[in-house]
């Protein structure tokens, strides 16, 4: 089985995604997808940044993608917060936010989560032409 059929094969049986779905996931258009699943792009140097991105995005083993040795999957070995925080844009404050109210203990998270739905309700009750967007602006 070849690389090509392996990406299919990935996509369709084990992500159930489609296509388009799947291009979105990876920041690629549908055709791209499609070119790759219809061995369009022959050379391994044309597609291997997206292989790339399909093992980390999919936690896919490289190995099977390249060569087909399992397992498919692999394990991702750790969760990162400041990471995750750092690829969505996150600001320093945000991401000491964020730990200061998980070292908050549950009851006090509860109490906060409790008031902030609170206020959104309110807010919307009594300023009903507002969007929630406009709100968490």
């Amino acid at each position: 089985m070849e690389i090509y059929e392996r990406i299919k094969i990935l996509r369709k049986n084990h992500l159930k995604l489609t296509q388009k779905n799947f291009g979105i996931r990876l920041g690629v258009s549908r055709d791209t997808i499609g070119n790759i699943e219809l061995n369009r792009l022959v050379r391994l140097d044309q597609k291997l940044s997206l292989i790339k991105l399909i093992c980390k995005e999919f936690f896919v083993n490289e190995d099977w993608l390249l060569n087909g040795n399992e397992p498919i999957f692999v394990e991702a070995n750790t969760f990162s917060l400041d990471e995750f925080v750092k690829q969505h844009g996150g600001t320093d404050l945000e991401l000491q936010i964020v730990k200061t109210y998980f070292d908050l203990e549950p009851n006090t998270r509860r109490i906060l989560i409790d008031h902030f739905k609170k206020d959104l309700v309110t807010a919307i009750f009594e300023n009903p032409e507002l969007v929630i967007s406009d709100i968490t602006k």
